[in-house]
C-alpha cells in the first residue's frame, strides 16, 4: 500500500514588538533569528510562511533595510508566503470594532 503524502507547513511569526524585547535587542533578533531563517529559505527554496504586523515591518525596514529587502524578495520572487496582519497586534474581540477596522487598514 502506498504511503500518503504528508504536507508540513512552517509559518514563522516575526515580532519586534514582543513585550520582553528591549529596543536595543532588536538588531540581535534580526541577526540571530531572521537572517538565518531567510538564508535557509533562499538556499533550499523552502516554502516558509512569514507573518508580521505592519509595525514589525516598519521597524525591520528601519533597523536593517537589507533584511527587509530579503524578506520582500523571498515573498515576491522566492517560494515563501507572507501572512499579513494588522498594524499592531491586538486582541480583536476585546477592542471596539472601529479600532479593529483602523488596525487592519
Amino acid at each position: 500500500m502506498e504511503q500518503p503524502l504528508i504536507q508540513i507547513y512552517a509559518i514563522f511569526h516575526l515580532n519586534l514588538a514582543y513585550s520582553s524585547l528591549e529596543d536595543y535587542q532588536r538588531s540581535e533578533v534580526i541577526q540571530q533569528c531572521y537572517w538565518p531563517l531567510f538564508r535557509l529559505a533562499r538556499k533550499h527554496d523552502l516554502p516558509f510562511g512569514f507573518e508580521a504586523s505592519g509595525y514589525t515591518l516598519e521597524v525591520l525596514s528601519a533597523e536593517d533595510s537589507q533584511c527587509f529587502q530579503e524578506l520582500r524578495w523571498l515573498v515576491t520572487e522566492g517560494s515563501c508566503e507572507f501572512i499579513g496582519s494588522g498594524y499592531a497586534q491586538i486582541i480583536g474581540p476585546l477592542v471596539p470594532a472601529e479600532v479593529n477596522r483602523k488596525n487592519l487598514v
